[in-house]
């Protein structure tokens, strides 16, 4: 017993003893003490050893045991008779608390760890270092990333969730994702979850139990200016979307957009992104993706055939030219309806200043997000396309120099201010990111279920964008949409006569349709509501109403979309056929990677 080291550790009594299974693979604890230390220790702290082995193993497989451990101490704290004798493998992997583990020591725990998990499935790896925070969640995020196919971030949470406060050395945190991640922290949330949460509160606080301290792991806070949304009665239907899927999002939402009523000073506004889109027209100045269809007479499928497409999912969210001017960001609706949004920074990539005369293409979606087993719901801004940057006019870019930019001047400088403190992610009333497209052969794996359930808001289709097409404001007959059939929905008013609701498009005096009123109708009288038709019952069905819209759907629109259900483009199924004759892009670009993760 000469060689057992004889001073307690500092704050170790402090430190929560042990968590719950990760990943029903490995038990994350502070090291053990043998009965020498119990002089110095409360009796209520004491944790031998032999302790490991009688407590229940939560989020385990039925009947699971441990069956192996690590020691990843430099010193020698019990003995390892201690561990043997409960019929436990005993690994010794010593390093230096204050430094990550290199290649080859992670690559050791990898290998070992996998070679007893293949000849002992449902046994569980106990791992600790001195605290069981930083090594040991160092250790067991790499093994889920190399072994397992977690992404970083979903690892580190997966830890965290395990063991709270989880990896708090942000020096560990940045090696993970600079040996795991080919985009480097990619997105906002990703840098959220791989920010280290300080210094815990057992490090420097009294004494806590014996069991791990059940301490949520930190949330998303979605704080929002109260100066968002002075004007919630305006007379435009459209100024309560934003205020509509905040609400439904947040439990307590303490400002919300703000409608602009026409100043002066956002008249200018108003002028300028026409201007930056090019268009000389009244309507909104956005591009506007056509429906793919297969009708006789009327296909557009052969465009996909005669240049390169990249495709990315349709988002079921509200659609915005966003312009950013130094502090000042405006939205801007279908309507061209002005709101502002306080609160959301966009820095200069090189000056110490906000970026100005930005002007970006983008859509507002409600994701679900699970986080301690609480579902939460996340307002995102996805911005797919850029036509403005600092005044100048990118617009007649290829799109993939576009979807570069996006990335390399609004998100990744985003990114790196929030690693500065520059930019307080919780003080933000949204979160940003761009919209990945991908190349058009990974078109089959958006209907797979690996991807469906990494997107936590609603899909209702496809987008094919030419890759070399510059902007065009207005319909871009290149620009192409899909949606399932029971999808394909078309937007009406609705006037109501007794209990018949009669479905009116634009430029039309007689109804396209009838739909039978529902007291969920009757409050809907002469609004613009979205209905799908269902062919085999022969009626139209309501969906939901359509705030941020003043007009139905004109005639033309309405045609396509009933050609589109009549004459359905179907994927399903048949992949390699509909792509035998498709040019496939072989751009390459930091986009790429993202295929990877849908293979």
């Amino acid at each position: 017993m000469s060689d057992l080291n004889r001073q307690l550790p500092p704050k170790w009594k402090n430190c929560p003893m042990i968590g719950k299974v990760v990943a029903q693979k490995f038990l994350p604890m502070k090291t053990p003490l043998c009965s020498k230390f119990d002089e110095v220790i409360e009796d209520q702290l004491q944790f031998h050893p032999q302790y490991v082995f009688q407590r229940p193993l939560e989020n385990a497989v039925k009947d699971a045991r441990i069956g192996m451990l690590w020691d990843l101490t430099s010193g020698k704290l019990y003995e390892k008779r201690e561990i043997v004798r409960n019929g436990c493998a005993y690994e010794k992997l010593p390093l230096q608390e204050e430094r990550f583990p290199n290649v080859q020591e992670t690559s050791t725990f990898i290998q070992s760890s996998r070679s007893f998990l293949e000849e002992n499935p449902g046994d569980v790896i106990a791992v600790h270092c001195t605290y069981g925070f930083n090594l040991t969640g160092f250790l067991i995020v790499a093994y889920l990333v190399e072994a397992c196919g977690f992404s970083v971030d979903t690892a580190v949470q997966a830890f965290t969730q395990a063991r709270p406060e989880g990896i708090y050395k942000q020096t560990f945190l940045d090696e993970l994702c600079s040996r795991y991640s080919d985009d480097g922290y990619g997105d906002e949330d990703t840098l959220m979850m791989l920010m280290s949460p300080g210094i815990p509160s057992w490090e420097g606080t009294a004494i806590v139990a014996t069991e791990v301290i059940e301490k949520p792991v930190p949330t998303e806070c979605l704080p929002i200016d109260k100066e968002l949304c002075s004007n919630p009665t305006s007379p435009h239907s459209s100024n309560g979307v934003i205020q509509t899927i905040l609400s439904e999002a947040l439990d307590e939402v303490s400002s919300l957009p703000e409608f602009l009523n026409g100043a002066v000073k956002d008249v200018v506004y108003v002028k300028d992104v026409r201007c930056f889109c090019g268009y000389r027209g009244e309507g909104f100045p956005g591009t506007q993706a056509v429906l793919l269809r297969d009708a006789p007479g009327s296909s557009n499928l052969s465009y996909l055939t005669t240049q390169t497409y990249m495709v990315s999912w349709k988002a079921d969210g509200v659609r915005y030219l966003i312009l950013m001017d130094s502090e000042q960001v405006y939205a801007f609706d279908r309507d061209f309806n002005v709101f502002k949004i306080s609160n959301l920074l966009f820095p200069h990539r090189v000056h110490e200043r906000q970026i100005t005369k930005t002007l970006v293409d983008a859509e507002m979606i409600i994701e679900e997000v699970q986080k301690d087993s609480v579902k939460k719901c996340v307002p995102r801004l996805l911005i797919y396309d850029i036509i403005s940057f600092e005044g100048k006019d990118v617009s007649k870019k290829n799109f993939s120099k576009r979807f570069d930019i996006i990335k390399e001047e609004l998100i990744d400088p985003r990114i790196e201010a929030m690693k500065r403190g520059a930019i307080r992610r919780d003080s933000e009333p949204m979160s940003i990111r761009r919209k990945d497209f991908y190349l058009i052969g990974a078109t089959s794996k958006f209907f797979e279920e690996k991807f469906l359930n990494s997107i936590g808001h609603e899909i209702d289709g496809l987008i094919f964008q030419p890759e070399v097409l510059p902007y065009m404001p207005g319909p871009c007959q290149q620009l192409l949409k899909w949606k399932p059939p029971e999808k394909c929905s078309i937007d009406v008013k609705l006037v109501i006569q007794g209990e018949v609701g009669n479905l009116y498009i634009l430029g039309m005096n007689v109804p396209l349709g009838k739909i039978t009123v529902t007291d969920q109708l009757k409050k809907r009288d002469n609004k613009i509501i979205e209905c799908i038709y269902d062919v085999p019952s022969k009626t139209w069905k309501f969906l939901r109403q359509r705030n941020e819209k003043t007009k139905p759907n004109d005639f033309e629109a309405a045609l396509t979309i009933l050609n589109a259900i009549n004459s359905p483009v179907i994927f399903i199924g048949c992949f390699n056929q509909f792509f035998s004759g498709i040019k496939l892009s072989l751009w390459v670009s930091d986009s790429c990677y993202a295929y990877d993760l849908l293979v």
